[in-house]
């Protein structure tokens, strides 16, 4: 078992390598993120404690310091895509410490409440991501400007669509970012300080918070209790020292558990067996050898290109008027400037929200909202104290069904967002000619029914 390192280019943070695979030895990554993609055959991963079957058409990340092994029956040929965390961290100052996964625990599978029909189109979009990626990694003409947009876009597709806390939340939840921020900033601290005893007055100190808020807070984003976190931080920490010539005592008082027993105990927890038995496998695992070759990436292109056709999924329901990569880049430059600058500023802040801007249909004519988006911006409003307007521009829509929508978007943001967000609201409502402002005034009413003192007005774009 030995640290992986990754040679990156200058400016560019991504690699990609082509192998064929019977077993890959034992080994992890430091500040990087591995995507695993069979194109041709199966691989069965073992990632820390848990055993993952991939087919064609399926993909998994291996997160930072995981300790990980790839093995299977027929030689199967796998992309491998490695991300360079530290070239994200200014925009993203806890990137290594979030868990990216694409499918939830069958532990928590019965008691999740996600929509699991649009996790199902995120992991379609995103395996469409990785096949445009090597696809234009293989054009000898694509520019650097499309090549560095679609990493970008990777990237941050991983962090709003497949962070764990984004991807176990239900649908109609929001997690703000400085809740998410908050959650990383803890999980930083355990891990830099799981061989010592953690208390929770460490937590609430740190954060400025108290012990209620703090047990709310928690319970609202982790699946897991606080103790059973940093157990489970302790534990996978100890599978790097277990291949070591360490005695179990000397693990587990260097892991931070108070006792042996409760290293045994939290051990098998996870792993579903004592330490030394998973060495014993570990070692087994290492004295069959290692088989696989790396392939060069123009070797497999008549393979990946049948690849690409098979599981290439054109899905319009995702696609936005303005890509979805623009607007986190909107996103972040406004909150590191508002950081940077706006606490000076006298002058009122304004964000403009059209939600019918960020809206698609069903196949049945459904109108689905793009909460992804909008949480983003929503995220500024909270963070930053922007006066929110909401924008209704109806241009686009049959006016039948407007007041229909509205309802919808109405409801869903208050069972989202709360209440509070829109007191100080200002809503605005476009309307061309005498027909269609008789027509807002069944906009106005709902508006009006949940919200008291609010402003509405009306508009005209020329």
């Amino acid at each position: 078992m030995k640290l992986q390192k990754i040679q990156f280019k200058e400016n560019l943070p991504l690699k990609i390598e082509v192998h064929s695979i019977n077993r890959f030895p034992i080994h992890w990554h430091e500040d990087i993120t591995e995507i695993i993609l069979p194109i041709k055959g199966s691989v069965d991963i073992k990632a820390n404690f848990e055993e993952i079957h991939l087919d064609e058409g399926d993909f998994f990340f291996i997160n930072n310091k995981t300790i990980h092994s790839i093995r299977s029956d027929d030689e199967s040929i796998v992309l491998l895509f490695y991300i360079n965390l530290d070239h994200f961290e200014e925009q993203f100052p806890y990137i290594k410490y979030m868990f990216f996964r694409n499918s939830i625990y069958e532990e928590l599978l019965g008691k999740s409440q996600v929509d699991l029909e649009t996790k199902e189109r995120f992991k379609i979009h995103f395996r469409n991501l990785l096949i445009s990626i090597f696809a234009e990694s293989l054009n000898p003409s694509v520019s650097t400007q499309m090549y560095d947009m679609l990493i970008h876009k990777l990237v941050y597709q991983m962090i709003y669509e497949f962070n764990w806390l984004q991807l176990l939340k239900k649908d109609g939840d929001f997690i703000s970012s400085v809740h998410l921020d908050r959650y990383h900033r803890i999980v930083k601290y355990i891990q830099e300080n799981y061989s010592q005893k953690i208390n929770l007055d460490d937590i609430v100190s740190m954060e400025y918070i108290t012990k209620t808020y703090f047990s709310h807070f928690w319970k609202n984003l982790s699946t897991y209790s606080f103790s059973e976190r940093i157990n489970y931080e302790r534990v996978l920490k100890s599978e790097f020292l277990l291949l070591k010539n360490m005695t179990i005592t000397e693990i587990s008082h260097q892991c931070g558990f108070s006792d042996t027993k409760y290293y045994y105990r939290t051990f098998k927890k996870w792993y579903g067996c004592m330490p030394l038995e998973h060495k014993e496998k570990c070692f087994a695992y290492e004295s069959m050898g290692h088989k696989y070759k790396k392939l060069d990436l123009e070797d497999v292109k008549p393979l990946f290109e049948a690849y690409m056709k098979k599981f290439f999924i054109y899905d319009n329901s995702l696609e936005e008027d303005i890509d979805f990569s623009s607007i986190i880049n909107k996103y972040l430059y406004l909150k590191y400037y508002h950081t940077a600058h706006g606490k000076s500023s006298t002058t009122d802040k304004y964000l403009i929200l059209d939600p019918f801007k960020y809206s698609s249909h069903t196949d049945d004519g459904e109108i689905k909202f793009n909460w992804t988006t909008m949480d983003l911006f929503i995220n500024l409003v909270i963070d930053f104290e922007f006066t929110l307007k909401v924008k209704f521009n109806t241009d686009n829509i049959n006016r039948n069904v407007v007041s229909e929508y509205v309802n919808i978007f109405l409801e869903s943001s208050i069972n989202r967002y709360g209440m509070d967000l829109f007191k100080s609201c200002h809503f605005l409502i476009n309307y061309k000619d005498s027909l269609i402002f008789d027509n807002t005034k069944p906009i106005e009413k709902l508006i009006t029914d949940r919200f008291e003192d609010v402003t509405i007005s009306y508009y005209i774009e020329p």
